[in-house]
């Protein structure tokens, strides 16, 4: 998927998880309903064409159409975690709580906030919110790179600034994970 569309579907996510409550401390996202963000002309209750089938008797049903953090997930799943930095250090995969090299799995390398490797380790390189690499340094301009397939598909970071950049803890959300269990609270 290209970065732009990455792009989008982050910043639908951020706009979702403000208008849902999303709250970066817990971790917790409250879910709205779609008639409650949706405008009339997302719903198809505003489109001239529609109107003009409906006068005639004629309605077509529309198309379904996929949930923003559907999507996303399904964007983000199977990527890896990158530093920014020479040469490039793996900091783990994007995957479910069961898999080894998981971000989210806290036995893991990748996933324990005791491993030098995690970004869960506030003490760390990649996960001290001082240090240049981490997602959690809200000044960095180098936060760990997200890649799949080869190409850099955004950046795990709370910096808002910074092109492509997807919120960790909007991503934990998103996979399911609890924010708290992670950093050990």
């Amino acid at each position: 998927m290209p970065l732009g569309k990455i792009i989008a579907l982050g910043l639908i996510l951020a706009v979702a998880g403000c208008r849902s409550g999303f709250d970066q401390r817990t971790g917790e996202m409250a879910r709205a309903e779609p008639s409650q963000t949706a405008p009339e002309s997302d719903r198809g209750l505003s489109d001239p064409a529609n109107e003009s089938r409906m006068a005639r008797g004629v309605v077509e049903p529309e198309e379904p159409r996929e949930d923003p953090r559907v999507a996303l997930l399904r964007a983000l799943t199977g990527a890896s975690l990158v530093s920014d930095e020479e040469p490039p250090h793996f900091l783990g995969n994007l995957s479910n709580r069961f898999d080894s090299e998981s971000i989210f799995n806290r036995f893991g390398t990748y996933g324990s906030r005791f491993s030098s490797d995690s970004i869960w380790n506030k003490y760390g390189s990649y996960g001290g919110k001082y240090s240049s690499y981490s997602p959690f340094n809200k000044y960095t301009s180098t936060p760990p790179l997200i890649v799949k397939d080869g190409s850099v598909i955004g950046r795990l970071t709370v910096n808002r600034y910074v092109r492509g950049a997807l919120d960790p803890y909007a991503v934990v959300t998103l996979f399911g994970g609890d924010v708290r269990e992670l950093l050990g609270e």
